[in-house]
């Protein structure tokens, strides 16, 4: 790891009475952001904290909604919108006087937050918590822990049972509840679904809990067919509420499924080491030469969307800072990190060298990790209310 990436992944630590957590951010993501959190677990470990995995784990597990296993969105010792607000509203000279008290720092007792300011659940909190405790088991082999979260781990796998179409299908969600959640992308996306995919994929090779009648391949079949995009050799991003494919493509979902062989085994087999079936080579290759990796405004991956959403389909309040491309054509640390990583499981060194190459000038440049950054120039982005949050965990 980047000893930069480090350094600001560390910074992130927030201790308190009832043991260390991770936070998104130090300025407007100082809350303890569950998505966030969950896909920073991978740095975690590679910096051997694997008690704050499992401290902020059994937090999210153990504060789960009574009604349906729903995992909290977030977890603060005062509203998280006052923390973001601050930070992008006030002037700093407010922030450090008056506005201080009222943003204080992370200490218990912390309170969960399920729902936003839209009244919308966060659809892949439960699933990225199932990932992280399998994560966590493999890494570390805590049997005890994983016997006694068991029961309300298949709590949290429940929330799902109404939210699925059909027994086979996919899971369908409302407006603004991916991490993708400054646009109206209700229907089925192909995102929450790949993670869906890996959860019944790990579940069933560590046959830890039932998750029949889904079976993870013949789930896998179905929806592979539904979002293909023959035209491009890849998957659409979105089915909408209608049952109608539309004719976007992101990058976050086609690295997920590289990751975890949606699109075919990547991983080291018994009989050869590091097998890669045809499928998931040629997928790789298709989304290699896409319009979101070598025909991308900066000449690498890092941006999410190939289309642009409408305004109407955008939150007011991205609109309003300034923040309008904040899930489209703006550069994610996270995703160019991702994009490395996948390069390297894909066998292609050379491409994973020039991305980790370009990634690593960045750090070195702002000597920190920065969540966003302008496609014109690779700066840390900045609008009329908004700075690109740093250090950023999620992108370490």
């Amino acid at each position: 790891m980047h000893p930069i990436a480090r350094t600001s992944l560390e910074m992130n630590i927030v201790q308190t009475t009832s043991g260390p957590y991770l936070s998104a951010g130090q300025n407007q993501f100082r809350s303890l952001w569950t998505r966030d959190f969950c896909f920073s677990i991978r740095a975690l470990f590679e910096i051997n904290r694997a008690d704050v995995v499992k401290n902020h784990l059994t937090r999210l597990i153990e504060s789960r909604r009574e009604i349906d296993g729903l995992v909290p969105r977030v977890l603060d010792s005062i509203q998280p919108r006052l923390r973001v607000l601050a930070a992008c509203a006030l002037p700093n000279a407010v922030r450090e006087t008056i506005a201080r008290p009222f943003i204080k720092p992370i200490a218990e007792p912390i309170l969960a937050e399920y729902v936003d300011e839209h009244g919308s659940e966060a659809i892949d909190s439960n699933l990225l918590v199932l990932r992280g405790a399998f994560q966590y088991f493999r890494q570390t082999g805590d049997e005890l822990w994983l016997s006694r979260m068991r029961p309300a781990l298949e709590e949290i796998w429940g929330y799902y049972r109404r939210r699925r179409r059909g027994v086979n299908g996919p899971i369908l969600q409302g407006p603004f509840t991916d991490w993708q959640d400054s646009l109206n992308r209700s229907g089925a996306t192909l995102y929450t679904n790949v993670l869906l995919y890996s959860v019944l994929k790990s579940a069933a090779e560590l046959q830890l809990f039932d998750m029949r009648p889904i079976d993870p391949e013949n789930f896998r079949a179905q929806t592979l067919a539904e979002f293909y995009w023959p035209e491009k050799k890849l998957w659409r991003s979105e089915i909408d509420v209608g049952g109608k494919a539309l004719d976007r493509l992101s990058l976050d979902y086609h690295l997920l499924g590289l990751e975890c062989g949606f699109f075919g085994e990547t991983r080291s087999s018994k009989n050869k080491k590091n097998e890669i079936q045809d499928d998931a080579k040629s997928v790789y290759a298709a989304l290699k030469n896409s319009e979101l990796w070598l025909k991308s405004p900066r000449g690498v991956p890092g941006f999410n969307s190939s289309a642009h959403y409408p305004a109407r389909e955008k939150t007011w309040a991205v609109r309003l800072a300034g923040l309008e491309r904040y899930h489209e054509d703006l550069y994610w640390s996270w995703l160019m990190s991702f994009a490395a990583r996948i390069a390297l499981q894909m066998g292609d060194t050379e491409e994973s060298g020039r991305i980790y190459a370009q990634l690593h000038s960045l750090f070195e440049r702002d000597q920190s990790v920065y969540e966003i950054y302008d496609p014109k120039d690779l700066r840390p982005f900045a609008s009329r209310l908004y700075n690109s949050e740093h250090p950023f965990s999620w992108g370490c």
